[in-house]
């Protein structure tokens, strides 16, 4: 350490600082003092290099999670089969990402067990309808008949209701240009001996020219066939159902039940 003097002008006169003793620089300061300067220009080099390389390499270790982070947002129960990407996943995700794709896989499985099943039961159930429909038709007028006669309208009603499920599950769906007039009028005159049979009155109007929509035509038919006997099961006896087509493209049902 060396000797620092100093000479200062005071109100006494002038005055003389001397100090010396002191510590010396830092080790690390003393080092770089030390350091060769072409030494000191590949280390800054070299920091640099690093500091735009490390957070590129992060990025791009990182892309994969994104990407399946934005499949598993994208799973729709609609999308059977989609898996996530394993790819550029970082090792230590890689197990948790092919854990979800076996959990998506027993999914899959499960979920077409179900539509078999459905399937399956809406079909066997038609036929046991059927024969349950002619028998309770040879019995006796009577309130109890016509009871009858609602509740298995509505049975079948709910297979065909299945089978609607099966169908729209299996994407078969089939638009095509319909009379929404003559749709709704052939739904209201195959439920019209139920409404006649249960006392209600049931009324349809539509407009005389077709009204074309695109549509699922026998999803209307379902539609108008549910609101209707609705209307006749909570209706009471002798409610009014009235059935309309109006232009453009609009169906109306009402009843002046409770």
């Amino acid at each position: 350490s060396g000797i620092i003097a100093r000479r200062l002008a005071g109100p006494a006169g002038p005055i003389t600082i001397v100090s010396g003793g002191g510590p010396g620089l830092p080790p690390v300061i003393g080092r770089l003092q030390r350091i060769d300067p072409s030494n000191l220009f590949f280390l800054t080099i070299l920091t640099i290099a690093l500091a735009l390389t490390i957070p590129w390499l992060l990025r791009r270790d990182l892309s994969g999670v994104s990407r399946v982070a934005d499949e598993a947002a994208r799973i729709d129960i609609d999308q059977p089969g989609t898996r996530l990407t394993e790819a550029n996943v970082p090792p230590e995700l890689q197990g948790m990402v092919r854990a979800m794709n076996a959990a998506l896989s027993r999914l899959d499985e499960g979920l077409e067990k179900r539509k078999r099943f459905l399937a399956t039961a809406a079909h066997e159930l038609r036929t046991p309808v059927a024969i349950l429909t002619m028998r309770i038709e040879l019995l006796s007028p009577g309130p109890e008949r016509q009871q009858l006669m609602l509740d298995v309208a509505r049975l079948s009603l709910l297979a065909d209701q299945l089978l609607d499920l099966e169908r729209l599950d299996g994407s078969n769906v089939r638009h095509a240009r319909v009379d929404l007039g003559s749709l709704a009028g052939g739904a209201v005159a195959e439920i019209a001996p139920l409404a006649g049979a249960s006392g209600a009155d049931l009324s349809f109007d539509a407009p005389e020219d077709p009204d074309e929509i695109l549509a699922d035509g026998q999803a209307i038919l379902r539609v108008v066939t549910n609101l209707i006997q609705n209307a006749i099961a909570h209706g009471g006896r002798g409610v009014d159902i009235a059935v309309e087509v109006v232009r453009p493209a609009e169906l109306r049902v009402r009843d002046n039940g409770p």
